[in-house]
């Protein structure tokens, strides 16, 4: 019998230029799609947006916008994999 450890993480990314702060909060145990917290903070520490978002990974797309991957399970040979959402901070 093989069981996975539920491991609870926090992230901190700032975008490019530092003005914002990305926290991601989410439970690490081995399975996709993951569902994740996240938050947005400015450099004065205040809330811009939060939210949950389930797929694969979160990042930041540019400067103002976050770009979530959508898990795609199993992948066909010459399918468009660039499955992604776009979450505008401001």
């Amino acid at each position: 019998k093989i069981t996975f450890q539920q491991k609870e993480v926090t992230k901190e990314i700032y975008n490019q230029d530092k003005t914002m702060l990305l926290i991601l909060t989410y439970k690490k145990d081995g399975n996709l799609p993951i569902t994740f917290n996240y938050r947005v903070l400015n450099s004065k520490k205040k809330l811009l947006k939060k939210g949950v978002f389930r797929g694969s990974k979160i990042e930041w797309l540019n400067n103002s916008s976050l770009k979530g991957i959508e898990h795609q399970g199993n992948i066909v040979k010459g399918e468009n994999t660039d499955n992604f959402v776009v979450i505008k901070i401001n």
